[in-house]
């Protein structure tokens, strides 16, 4: 048996629209204004069949429907099937295809939402995991990174003082060679110096004595250069250590 909604489309909707003399006719008939504006709802889902705007003007007027608001209506079985309604109950019973219709689509909501939560749960608990495994490799690389850095401040540190402690032994020899050497040489010439007189002895005194300041400044520049280098490459590896650490702690923050 067709529905209540049915009967109506193949009453007022044969030419394919639903005008304001058919809603108005269907209230004539016994239909309830409720009746009317729910069929006009489902006709606007529907492919084929237009209502317009007069039908739904039509709708919204109780006068149409002799002040019926969807209670029950004093016809008979027969004219309320030819209304709109169900065959044999009034104008307030449930569309059943249309309950079942919402039930059907109620579920369907449902499960959609159901799956999307799931999925998003998903999703996240991927993406956590994700998260600490890079967290972990970050924190992992960091020390890794701190305790190279700390290895090569130290060999950095004690290459450079066994260079300066060489450097010294190296310029300590050859002072003492070459103070000897002019010692010799001073000894050797001594006695023509003695007989050179007090004048050619003061000059070769001065000589000696600029010789050998000339010699401990040259030494005492080097040690200085070499400590300076050394120093400065352990200033730039902490710098780089404290750069680096002070970033892993504001990612941890």
């Amino acid at each position: 048996m067709a529905s209540g909604f049915q009967n109506f489309l193949d009453k007022y909707g044969s030419d394919n629209k639903i005008t304001g003399k058919d809603i108005r006719d269907f209230g004539d008939s016994g239909g309830s204004q409720q009746k009317a504006q729910d069929y006009l709802e489902r006709i606007q889902n529907q492919d084929g069949i237009k209502a317009g705007d007069k039908a739904f003007t039509a709708a919204s007027k109780e006068k149409n429907f002799g002040g019926s608001t969807g209670g029950s209506i004093s016809v008979t079985p027969a004219d309320n099937a030819s209304a709109g309604g169900t065959s044999g109950y009034s104008g307030t019973d449930i569309d059943l295809g249309a309950y079942e219709e919402m039930a059907r689509i109620d579920t369907a909501n449902q499960d959609f939402l159901n799956q999307g939560l799931y999925n998003s749960n998903q999703l996240i608990a991927n993406i956590n995991a994700e998260a600490n495994v890079a967290v972990a490799q970050a924190y992992s690389g960091a020390q890794m990174y701190a305790a190279d850095t700390n290895l090569q401040i130290a060999d950095l540190t004690s290459a450079r003082e066994q260079e300066w402690r060489m450097y010294g032994f190296d310029q300590d020899r050859l002072k003492a060679e070459n103070v000897a050497s002019i010692q010799g040489e001073y000894s050797l010439d001594l006695q023509a110096i003695v007989n050179a007189g007090a004048s050619d002895v003061a000059k070769i005194q001065g000589e000696y004595g600029l010789q050998s300041d000339k010699l401990r400044g040259e030494y005492s520049l080097e040690g200085e250069r070499i400590r300076g280098d050394a120093a400065r490459d352990v200033a730039q590896r902490q710098k780089e250590g404290q750069i680096f650490g002070s970033m892993m702690s504001g990612f941890w923050a």
